[in-house]
């Protein structure tokens, strides 16, 4: 696990959450939300819509700005064209979940068969039943797999010239396998709550 000893993790207001799909960040973004009681804004859950329509990108940065500039916040999800310098600059913590790619490429294999099955629902809702039917991003959807598969190679070195526009490396923790995940997760104080945890609408 790569961490900096000068984060201080028993104040955790804005964390960042980064990484390739199928390697877990999504479920560790919701067990931080309820562990910290903080609000979660998952991206994929805000730009996509019915039926897969994407938001359009001239309209990402006026939604998600105004959640950038709130006091507490989990932002989970890349969009690395989409306002990463400020999530960076603005956060606390940064986490890359950062697992081998073979690992990702299995996890999205096992999720896209139980999605069709019915079996598991880690779309928002409104887009679940369009994913069962018309199986967008299933195991055959070979520009997804490329998506993952390339993944590293893509986005790393923007994360890393990203990190060093918003003088954010010290923020930064990266986790390379379930272990260390589950060790940074144990690591985190709890947050007692004081109110209803809320997120973002679906």
């Amino acid at each position: 696990m790569h961490s900096h000893s000068q984060i201080n993790l028993t104040s955790l207001n804005r964390i960042t959450i980064i990484g390739c799909c199928g390697g877990g960040k999504s479920t560790l973004a919701k067990q931080l939300a309820q562990k910290l009681n903080l609000p979660l804004h998952d991206l994929d859950d805000i730009y996509w819509h019915e039926n897969w329509v994407l938001t359009p990108r001239e309209k990402r940065n006026p939604i998600l700005a105004p959640i950038i500039e709130q006091s507490q916040w989990i932002i989970d999800s890349n969009y690395a064209s989409v306002l990463l310098t400020e999530r960076f600059a603005a956060s606390d913590l940064i986490i890359h979940v950062d697992l081998p790619t073979w690992f990702c490429l299995f996890r999205i294999t096992k999720r896209s068969i139980l999605q069709f099955l019915n079996v598991e629902h880690s779309f928002p809702a409104r887009i679940q039943e369009a994913h069962k039917t018309n199986r967008q991003r299933s195991i055959s959807d070979f520009a997804f797999y490329k998506y993952v598969y390339t993944f590293k190679r893509r986005l790393h070195p923007h994360f890393e010239k990203t990190l060093t526009t918003a003088n954010a490396h010290q923020k930064l923790i990266t986790l390379k396998s379930k272990k260390q995940i589950k060790q940074f997760f144990d690591s985190i104080p709890t947050t007692p709550s004081l109110a209803p945890n809320t997120s973002t609408p679906q």
